[in-house]
C-alpha cells in the first residue's frame, strides 16, 4: 500500500471515529480487508495514534477501534510477530486501554511475547525520557498570573500546555505498562 492510500484510510478512520460512526469504521475496515494484513494493521495503528495525538483521554474509546479491527481480522493482530503494528500503537502511546483491549482479544499470548513487549517498552521509555526537557512556568510559558483561586494562561500557551500534558500521560502510561508486563514476566498473575 502506498503512502497516499495509507493516508486516505487513516484519515477516513480518524473522521469516522470523531463523528462517532461505528458503521463508518466498519465500512473502512471492510475496505482494508482487500489489503495485506501488515498494511491494514499499519493503517489501524496510524489511525489510533492520530486520535491519541488529538487527545489522550480518547484511549478507552479508541480501544473500541482496535477491538473492531481485531475482530474483523485476527491476522491483523498477529502479523509481523513482536513488531505487530497494533502492539506498536500500545507501545508508542503508553495506553493501558489499548493494552487491555489487545490482551483480551488475542488469545495464546506467551511469556516470550510478554518478555519481548517488556523489552520494547523499556527501550521506548528510555527514548521518550531522553527526548523531553523539564518545562518551567517562567521559562516555557508567557503567563501564569494568579487571579483569585485560578491561574490565567495566555492563549498561545494552551498548545504547549496540551502537549506537555500529552507527553506526561504517555510517560505515566508507559511506566504503568512496564510494571504490569514486568509482573507477568516474573510470574505474577495479571
Amino acid at each position: 500500500m502506498n503512502k497516499a492510500t495509507t493516508e486516505k484510510y487513516v484519515q477516513a478512520l480518524y473522521e469516522c471515529f470523531f463523528q462517532g460512526s461505528r458503521p463508518g469504521l466498519a465500512k473502512v475496515l471492510d475496505q482494508l480487508m482487500a489489503y495485506q494484513a501488515l498494511d491494514a494493521a499499519t493503517v489501524v495503528e496510524y489511525a489510533i495514534l492520530r486520535v491519541l495525538d488529538h487527545s489522550y483521554h480518547y484511549g478507552d474509546s479508541v480501544a473500541g477501534l482496535m477491538e473492531m479491527a481485531i475482530r474483523k481480522n485476527k491476522e491483523w493482530a498477529l502479523v509481523n510477530g513482536n513488531n505487530n503494528p497494533l502492539v506498536q500503537s500500545i507501545i508508542q502511546s503508553g495506553s493501558m486501554d489499548l493494552y487491555e483491549c489487545y490482551t483480551e482479544e488475542v488469545e495464546g499470548l506467551t511469556k516470550e511475547w510478554y518478555s519481548a513487549l517488556l523489552m520494547n517498552l523499556a527501550q521506548t521509555n528510555r527514548l521518550v525520557l531522553s527526548q523531553y526537557d523539564l518545562i518551567l512556568l517562567s521559562r516555557d510559558f508567557n503567563s501564569g498570573l494568579q487571579e483569585g483561586a485560578f491561574r490565567r494562561i495566555h492563549e498561545e500557551d494552551y498548545q504547549e500546555l496540551f502537549l506537555a500534558t500529552q507527553r506526561y500521560n504517555r510517560m505515566v502510561g508507559i511506566y504503568k505498562l512496564i510494571v504490569r508486563v514486568n509482573g507477568i514476566v516474573n510470574g505474577n498473575k495479571e
